[in-house]
C-alpha cells in the first residue's frame, strides 16, 4: 500500500504507537493505515509551494547595515549539506529578542510546517516577543520515508548531524537577528522531544532550558548525559499516551531502544541539577480548556494536568512537569505553547 500521508487521517486518540509506528513504517509503510495519527491537534494548513531561500551566514555588521529575515522558509549550509528550517518573526521582536528552536515530531505529516500550523507558538511569539525558528528533520533509509531527528534508537543505523544543524542554526539566527545568545532555547514533540533531551545531554553551552512534549530519554542517554550546565526543563506528558509510554520501556520490548519512564526523566534531571521538589503537585485551573479537550475517561469527570515542580532556592534552575491524566500522543496545541514560552522566557543561559 503507498504510503497516503492525508492530514485528515489524524485522530486525536490514537491506537497506534509512535515506536511501533516506526517498526512498521520500515517495512512496508503500513503506518499510515486508518487507525494512525500523528499526535497533533490544532488546524491543519495547506503546504506551501515556494521554495526555501538559502541564507548564507555572514560575518558581524552593524546592526543597520545586517539583512534581516522575514518569516518563511529557508535553508542553511551546515558543513557542505542544505538543511531547511522554517521561521517566525514577530513584528513585536527586536535586537536582544529570544530564540526557540521548535523540532517536529516522527509521524506521517509531521514535518516543520505542520508544526508551525499546530503548535501554537507563532501566537505565543506575537505575546511574548521571541523569535521562532522550526528546523526540518531529515528522512533517511531508516525512517521509513519520514522526516526525522537523530536521537540515538537503536533501528537508526545512519547517523546524521542534527546537533550540528541546531547549533549552526542558532548561531546564525542569534548574528543575523541580534537575539540575545543567553536566551536559546528549545522545545520539541515526540522524536522531536527525545531529540531536545539529546540536545541538553550533548553539552551544548548554548542552551539555556528545554521544553520536551510527549518525550522521553533512552536510558543510555541517561548514562552518557553530560550538560554544559545546570538545565531547566519544563516537560509535558500525558497517562494515556500509547506512543511515547508513561512508564517508558526499560527492557526494550518494542526494540526500538531502551528509554525512561516520566517519572525517571524527571528524577534525573532534579537529581542532576541538585533540586528538591517545591510542595505537592497541584492542578492549574487555566489549563481547564485543554483538559476538557483531550479527555477521554469514561467517568464523565475533566481531568486536569497536575503540575510538580523542583527548585532550589539559591538557584534560577527549575524542573517543572506536567501529568495529564487521560492525555494521548498529543501536542496540547496553545496550552502548551503559553505554558512552555512563560517558563522558558523566565530562564537565562545557566540560571
Amino acid at each position: 500500500m503507498a504510503c497516503d500521508l492525508r492530514l485528515e487521517t489524524m485522530m486525536l486518540t490514537t491506537t497506534t504507537t509512535f515506536r511501533v509506528l516506526a517498526a512498521s513504517v520500515l517495512l512496508a509503510c503500513a503506518a499510515c493505515n486508518s487507525d494512525g495519527g500523528d499526535g497533533v491537534a490544532g488546524t491543519t494548513a495547506a503546504p506551501t509551494t515556494a521554495a526555501p531561500t538559502t541564507v548564507a551566514p555572514t560575518t558581524a555588521a552593524p546592526a543597520s547595515t545586517v539583512p534581516q529575515l522575514q518569516s518563511g522558509a529557508y535553508t542553511i549550509d551546515v558543513n557542505g549539506t542544505q538543511r531547511e528550517y522554517r521561521l517566525y518573526v514577530p513584528a513585536s521582536a527586536g535586537s536582544g529578542s529570544a530564540l526557540v528552536l521548535a523540532f517536529h515530531g516522527w509521524e506521517p505529516g509531521e514535518s516543520a510546517e505542520r508544526m508551525e500550523s499546530y503548535s501554537g507558538l507563532d501566537q505565543a511569539a506575537d505575546n511574548n516577543h521571541f523569535v521562532v525558528a522550526y528546523p526540518q528533520g531529515t528522512v533517511t533509509a531508516d525512517s521509513g520515508g519520514l522526516p526525522f531527528w537523530d536521537v540515538g534508537y537503536d533501528i537508526q543505523k545512519e547517523r546524521i548531524d542534527d546537533i550540528g544543524f541546531a547549533r549552526a542554526l542558532q548561531a546564525f539566527l542569534v548574528e543575523r537577528l541580534h537575539l540575545n545568545e543567553e536566551r536559546v532555547y528549545a522545545t520539541g514533540f515526540s522524536n522531536g522531544a527525545d531529540f531536545v533531551y539529546r540536545l541538553a545531554c550533548s553539552g551544548e553551552p548554548w542552551l539555556a532550558a528545554i521544553a520536551p512534549v510527549a518525550g522521553s530519554m533512552m536510558l543510555e542517554m541517561q548514562r552518557t548525559c553530560t550538560p554544559h550546565g545546570p538545565t531547566s526543563v519544563i516537560s509535558i506528558a500525558g497517562t494515556a499516551d500509547t506512543a511515547n509510554l508513561w512508564d517508558g520501556d526499560p527492557e526494550n520490548k518494542v526494540g526500538f531502544g531502551a528509554y525512561s519512564s516520566q517519572d525517571g526523566d524527571m528524577h534525573f534531571w532534579a537529581t542532576n541539577n541538585g533540586l528538591t521538589r517545591s510542595g505537592k503537585p497541584k492542578a492549574d485551573k487555566s489549563d481547564m480548556l485543554c483538559a476538557t479537550r483531550f479527555d477521554n475517561h469514561k467517568d464523565g469527570e475533566v481531568h486536569l494536568p497536575t503540575w510538580t515542580e523542583w527548585s532550589d532556592a539559591s538557584s534560577y534552575v527549575k524542573v517543572t512537569f506536567a501529568r495529564w491524566e487521560g492525555m494521548p500522543h498529543v501536542w496540547p496545541s496553545e496550552c502548551a505553547a503559553a505554558k512552555i514560552s512563560s517558563f522558558l522566557m523566565s530562564h537565562l543561559r545557566g540560571r
